[in-house]
């Protein structure tokens, strides 16, 4: 079963997810951090705080950069405000943002 919010298409435990044109298979510890990301990508606080995604999705490692390692591509997915805040690109949700 796949959902689909604009141009973003997941599966329902994120384990796939298809946008802008780019396919992403994710493991378990990956997907967990893209599912918080998108349960808060349309809310007024859309950021989450790295260390705190990694908790609770299991992750021994204390950078996203670490589990995201094996996903060349997935700052083309997740975006950082630099203080260690996180967030997904969706164009749907954040109109007028620059997409690479």
């Amino acid at each position: 079963m796949n959902n689909q919010q604009g141009d973003f298409i997941h599966y329902n435990d994120f384990a796939k997810v298809i946008t802008k044109g780019e396919i992403y298979h994710f493991g378990k510890m990956q997907s967990q951090v893209i599912k918080q990301l998108y349960e808060v990508a349309n809310s007024n606080s859309p950021w989450l705080f790295g260390k705190e995604l990694l908790y609770k999705a299991g992750a021994t490692t204390m950078r996203l950069s670490d589990l995201f390692k094996s996903q060349p591509k997935w700052r083309n997915l997740i975006e950082s405000d630099r203080r260690g805040n996180y967030r997904l690109k969706l164009s749907s949700t954040y109109p007028g943002i620059n997409q690479h």
